[in-house]
């Protein structure tokens, strides 16, 4: 798996949810580092979501490893609704009577109301994929470019655990690179 490169929104702390934001020149860097990367594994299928920014990291990656890419929507980053466009600071401020914790389920209490997509509706969504993939590419080493939150979803799907890094920040940065490797019937964090 590899999260897209980075934007002018990743950078400002806007959240982007489904809005179709554009790499920006470090977004292709980071794309090109991680494709360098990649071209020591053995892909065989590349996956993106169909939002510009990873359809972007997808195509630099692609070019390196000369293959096609397969877009979905069922790829595609969390909803936020309400909240897209705006950063989390910009959110406190105009919605100071909601209960803040970002951490511990506060997307999915206000889900309805906001118009974001539970934790609940996104892993149904990509569970739909996974189930899909399983199908059409089973025992192939399968390249997913893709969000953060779609990652964090993986995760709890396969029942792997998560690392956080400092200050509480996900490890998962742009275009950083997540190896799984199949486990009899599950999975373990390779890299």
């Amino acid at each position: 798996m590899v999260r897209h490169g980075e934007t002018d929104f990743n950078r400002e702390k806007i959240l982007q949810g489904q809005l179709d934001t554009y790499l920006n020149d470090n977004g292709f860097n980071q794309a090109k580092k991680a494709a360098q990367i990649l071209t020591k594994e053995e892909i065989e299928v590349i996956y993106s979501s169909d939002l510009k920014r990873t359809f972007q990291t997808a195509q630099i990656i692609a070019g390196f490893l000369k293959m096609e890419i397969i877009t979905t929507p069922l790829l595609r980053e969390r909803t936020y609704g309400d909240f897209e466009g705006l950063t989390k600071v910009e959110i406190e401020k105009y919605y100071k009577h909601l209960p803040f914790s970002w951490e511990s389920g506060f997307l999915d209490s206000v889900s309805r109301h906001f118009k974001v997509e539970s934790d609940k509706d996104l892993a149904k969504r990509v569970g739909k994929f996974f189930k899909m993939l399983k199908n059409k590419h089973k025992d192939k080493n399968v390249l997913l470019v893709i969000h953060g939150g779609v990652i964090w979803s993986i995760f709890s799907i396969l029942n792997l655990a998560v690392k956080i890094g400092k200050n509480g920040k996900s490890i998962f940065a742009n275009a950083s690179v997540c190896i799984l490797e199949k486990k009899g019937e599950g999975y373990r964090l390779k890299t």
